[in-house]
């Protein structure tokens, strides 16, 4: 495992400069005091010198291994396609670095269980970007959720229109994985957001009953899931990818207390509506928003006072706890040990019973 030293600064490489990790990783790490970006590598050179240029980066590289031979870096970001992250992970890892990824943790559960194994043979904290678990809005509204005791149903639903060129493109990733054991279907990639969900809230998982469908199209594009947890909580999934718009929501329930959360990625849009005990069935829920809660605001805050994405919908607190994680040498929630259970959860899930397609 990691020295146990604990450093007054990460030392963090970073790999890919594309516009997600532009839009939310490099913006959060150069928040956290803690963390000092190394060097950073891109085959695209003009994209590599603006990322670097902004962020006063240094030491800058097209080949990732030579990265790693010149500079000393404690962990590694590798912010790339999930088809393409293997051979950069298992390399990191061999190097004995710290890795994390976006989600999902590659395309596959094999690539999954193999990086899980790596990183335990030398000493690696490793996370997987699934960001919904840290959005400050959900995780207030699942704490006050389970002040009341253990949660007892939850459900998730993530529905999203489609276009053709990001079918195609899907599709064509799932080709260079279909032969490896476990791999994830195409929708999944993005998917699986809501599935780790189900995760979070529920625990371990005991049975899955699942339908899939292909509504209008020659892809699974619609997953109804019931999932039962070891708790004896149940776990509802809704998702489609036939749908007009983008809808993402979390519900839970416990004790005598519910929270149903829109995870919409417009600041108006993230808040919780929170039910507990009252003497009336009637009574009115208490509205908590976004923005009233700690740790939103800041330096980073727009011309109108509004703070950006990744500080209100969980990108900079889940780096933020994985730095956390390095520098008290524990492994994130979000581990690649971890996330061999939401890939399962998702294969159970995909492999359910096929229903007649409405075309």
């Amino acid at each position: 495992m990691f020295s146990g030293i604990i450093l007054n600064k990460i030392d963090v490489g970073m790999i890919g400069a594309g516009n997600h990790a532009n839009l939310v990783h490099y913006p959060s790490l150069a928040d956290i005091a803690d963390v000092n970006i190394a060097a950073m590598c891109d085959l695209n050179e003009e994209r590599l010198n603006r990322t670097a240029d902004k962020y006063q980066i240094k030491d800058r590289f097209t080949d990732y291994k030579r990265m790693l031979d010149e500079i000393d870096v404690d962990a590694v970001y590798i912010i790339m396609a999930p088809h393409l992250l293997d051979p950069l992970v298992m390399y990191c890892l061999k190097k004995k670095k710290h890795v994390f990824v976006e989600k999902p943790s590659g395309g596959s559960l094999e690539e999954t269980e193999r990086w899980a194994k790596e990183a335990k043979a030398n000493g690696c904290l490793t996370m997987v970007a699934f960001n919904r678990r840290f959005v400050p809005i959900a995780v207030e509204a699942k704490k006050i959720v389970e002040e009341s005791g253990p949660i007892i149903q939850c459900m998730v639903t993530f529905h999203k229109y489609t276009r053709p060129e990001e079918r195609k493109a899907w599709s064509n990733n799932y080709e260079l994985r279909k032969n490896q054991r476990g791999a994830i279907a195409p929708y999944m990639e993005d998917e699986c957001h809501a599935v780790d969900l189900l995760r979070w809230a529920g625990g371990d998982v005991k049975n899955v009953q699942s339908y899939v469908s292909k509504h209008y199209c020659d892809e699974t594009n619609a997953y109804n899931a019931l999932v039962e947890f070891e708790s004896g909580a149940i776990g509802i999934l809704n998702a489609n990818r036939a749908s007009g718009a983008r809808i993402h929501n979390i519900e839970l329930h416990s004790k005598y207390t519910w929270a149903f959360v829109d995870l919409g990625r417009d600041l108006h849009k993230l808040n919780a509506i929170v039910a507990r005990k009252s003497d009336s069935p009637y009574a009115r829920p208490q509205v908590i928003s976004s923005q009233a809660l700690e740790g939103i605001s800041g330096p980073s805050m727009d011309t109108r006072g509004f703070p950006p994405l990744y500080k209100y919908y969980g990108y900079y607190h889940e780096n933020l706890h994985y730095i956390r994680c390095i520098k008290e040498n524990r492994q994130p929630q979000t581990s690649f040990e971890d996330a061999v259970k939401t890939m399962e959860l998702i294969l159970k899930i995909q492999s359910g019973v096929e229903t007649k397609p409405i075309m």
